[in-house]
């Protein structure tokens, strides 16, 4: 049989590729039959990039790189020939079995250069996982299955055709005999669907295709765990608006119906992977729209992004009193403000498929923010994952205007990229009203370099902590006497407060890494204190601390724990079971020495002697970050213990406004970033006394 030539559409740099036969050759070997076919190269888990992979094994020959366009272009095109043997399948009987394929398909590379050198892979191409049995093309009601890139992690396996079933006997449903079906098919041309079909919430896979359906009730919406719906070949005019409440669909088959317009609706699909309109009397724009290459996700965030946003503002956070303040002595009373606001490089479709693009620009989101930020009046403001260019250009100038200073510092990569990326590169800053505090000192905590300095031989110390470019900062303010009032004066030695912001690792997978940094962070805070008391001629312990951070880590986590009730076992489930115990002793305030030299934590376990208290009770706040995969407290505000007492906080954001809005997850075109603020008012009584406040602990370097 002659090898049938065919012309790549696309190739998509996200995660996968497709390609799309554009010439007749196929309808020869398909007895001219009306079939549009769309292949995906069968590839599953491969842990080296594809494009490698393909050259390796010999099925992908490279060709000439074309040159790239324009002077000052750096972008180049490779091209390849993919040869791949198909297995054709129509109507479930298999047509042209063996038909070589020769596809030629261009990467563009945006590495800036031209021709990969020996050992360099392509850049940004993977290949789509599919099941292995799972027919190349199958023709049913008409439809055309295209896979288009989602932003679900999960894997979706979907329907199998071949699917066997077995009808259990009445022995036994007798003996007790269980069963699980999670798919259900109607057949029989039936012209409505009873209302009993939508108790069965337990349903992941519906087949009612080929019926006389004229209208879909949109009580469809009641099946949540929906992710394959075939509505394939009935006499649908219309679809319910509700149909966009099921985000867990991955297939939507709506071929051959009699579909004029469709539900803008439809775009809040976003884990949907493939979609089927062939057959519909659809307006050519629309159509136009969805036959282009990757049509379908192209037409979802068109409808999504012209979707009607209700006017209806976020209602108000209230505030949660916890105790008046104290009027018999003279105490500062001051807020502290602690909001991770989404840096622009991470608020992507891919990670935020459910926000509209332009909900996701900067240019929209960064009015937003400030106002957040402005409304809540903080006299402290600590901010995570500002980049450096915003916070020069829009949140510095800004809030200059309004009495605040503040430092900032960038992740440690900065260093490493070039001038035009590092504007680009995010990091922590805290900001503080200079009518109520003066700046004494500031510091920069690169977690990284603390990693290497404390190392002591420890591989998975260099591994796993040191690689992570995460960054703390702190401030050392000064508080001005007339912030006191009280019944009393306010007290003659000057009073300071060390403030600490950081941004810990992100991956659930280095639990490790977050808890490591965290106790860093003590640590370094410690010795910048002890530094301050000696420059200022007072006591350390005298000065308290306010630390707010992005943990990334839950309530019941070792981090978490470890702050709050001042250690942590050495052997905590956190730390993977990996051999950090020689360096970890570094900073903990209860190592001692042992008859070798070394020294090691005492009882067992890695403490500190900070006495910190979170300013939110976990009935408090529900959650700090919300998005549709997690939602959860990973947000704090701690305080010293002893020396300040928090009066009161922002409440959370109403849930059932949330859910009455059918909110996914944030950002939302009403929710700038994915994270809520977290607001505490503080209060400061002195004259303090000599507790001990976790800054006599020994660093060892």
């Amino acid at each position: 049989m002659a090898p049938i030539e065919g012309e790549v559409s696309r190739v998509q740099l996200f995660d996968r590729y497709e390609y799309t036969i554009r010439r007749d050759d196929f309808r020869k070997h398909l007895r001219n039959r009306d079939v549009e076919i769309s292949h995906h190269l069968v590839l599953e888990d491969l842990d080296i990039n594809p494009v490698r992979f393909l050259q390796q094994t010999g099925l992908l020959v490279p060709g000439r790189p074309e040159p790239a366009l324009g002077s000052e272009s750096k972008q180049a095109t490779q091209r390849f020939t993919l040869h791949v043997q198909l297995e054709v399948n129509v109507d479930g009987l298999v047509r042209g079995r063996g038909v070589q394929l020769l596809v030629e398909f261009e990467v563009e590379d945006r590495s800036g250069g031209g021709e990969h050198g020996p050992g360099v892979e392509p850049p940004h191409v993977d290949i789509v996982h599919r099941h292995p049995r799972r027919p190349l093309v199958r023709r049913s009601g008409g439809l055309v299955r295209t896979r288009t890139p989602g932003m679900p992690k999960d894997k979706y396996e979907p329907p199998d055709p071949r699917r066997c079933y077995s009808i259990m006997s009445a022995e036994d449903a007798a003996s007790g005999k269980r069963s699980y079906w999670a798919e259900l098919e109607i057949s029989g041309r039936v012209r409505s669907l009873s209302s009993s079909l939508w108790s069965l919430t337990h349903l992941t896979a519906l087949h009612i295709n080929d019926n006389n359906l004229s209208r879909l009730p949109p009580e469809i919406s009641k099946l949540p765990h929906l992710a394959y719906l075939n509505l394939s070949s009935n006499k649908l005019r219309s679809l319910p608006a509700e149909l966009g409440n099921m985000v867990s669909l991955r297939e939507l088959l709506l071929n051959n119906n009699l579909l004029r317009v469709l539900p803008y609706e439809l775009g809040r699909l976003f884990q949907l992977q493939t979609l089927g309109l062939k057959g519909n009397p659809l307006s050519q724009d629309i159509l136009n729209l969805y036959q282009e290459p990757d049509g379908t996700r192209k037409l979802l965030n068109y409808m999504l992004d012209n979707l009607a946003v209700h006017p209806e503002q976020l209602p108000q956070r209230p505030w949660i009193t916890l105790k008046e303040r104290d009027q018999s002595v003279p105490t500062a009373v001051f807020t502290v403000m602690c909001y991770n606001v989404l840096c622009e490089k991470y608020a992507t479709r891919q990670l935020y498929g459910y926000c509209p693009s332009w909900a996701l620009s900067w240019s929209y989101r960064r009015k937003g923010i400030m106002e957040e930020i402005t409304s809540c009046h903080a006299d402290i403001i600590s901010l995570q994952e500002v980049e450096t260019e915003q916070y020069y250009t829009l949140f510095l100038d800004t809030l200059k205007e309004q009495g605040y200073d503040g430092y900032f510092c960038p992740k440690s990569r900065a260093k490493l990229v070039s001038e035009p990326e590092r504007k680009h590169v995010d990091g922590c800053a805290v900001f503080f009203k200079t009518q109520k505090f003066t700046l004494v000192q500031k510091h920069t905590v690169e977690f990284n370099q603390v990693a290497m300095a404390n190392s002591e031989g420890s591989e998975v110390m260099l591994n796993r902590v040191m690689t992570k470019d995460n960054i703390g900062v702190a401030v050392l303010l000064e508080v001005n006497k007339d912030m006191f009032s009280g019944g009393m004066k306010a007290p003659p030695e000057r009073q300071m407060i060390l403030v600490a912001n950081a941004h810990m690792h992100w991956d659930p997978e280095y639990s490790d890494v977050k808890l490591i940094q965290t106790m860093m962070f003590l640590s370094e805070l410690k010795s910048i204190a002890e530094c301050a008391a000696t420059s200022l001629t007072s006591d350390p312990a005298t000065i308290p601390i306010v630390l707010c951070a992005d943990l990334n880590s839950l309530p019941d986590s070792g981090v978490v724990e470890y702050l709050s009730s001042g250690g942590v076992a050495e052997n905590h489930k956190d730390f993977k079971e990996l051999r950090y115990t020689d360096c970890l002793t570094n900073f903990s305030c209860n190592a001692k020495s042992t008859p070798n030299g070394k020294r090691s934590p005492a009882d067992g376990s890695i403490t500190h002697s900070f006495q910190l208290k979170s300013a939110y009770d976990c009935s408090l706040m529900p959650f700090t970050n919300y998005t549709y995969d997690f939602k959860g407290v990973i947000d704090y505000i701690f305080s010293s213990r002893t020396h300040l007492t928090t009066l009161g906080v922002l409440g959370p954001l109403d849930t059932q406004w949330l859910q009455d809005n059918s909110i996914l997850g944030c950002p939302h075109p009403h929710i700038p970033s994915d994270h809520f603020s977290l607001l505490a008012q503080l209060q400061l009584a002195p004259p303090l006394t000599h507790t001990p406040n976790g800054l006599h602990m020994p660093v060892h370097r």
